[in-house]
Parts: structure tokens; sequence; C-alpha cells
């Protein structure tokens, strides 16, 4: 299970914005 941190939430959140980025650029 995925360690829910202010900290985790937010890398997690980068994480998905750089995916999406990559794949929608």
């Amino acid at each position: 299970m995925i360690n829910v941190t202010p900290e985790g939430i937010i890398l997690m959140f980068l994480l998905a914005f750089h995916i999406w980025c990559v794949v929608y650029s």
C-alpha cells in the first residue's frame, strides 16, 4: 500500500503530471 502522507501525495501528483506532460506533449 502506498504511504498516504502529504509528501507522498505531492510526489504522486508530480509523477502523474510529468507522465501527462510527456504523453500529451
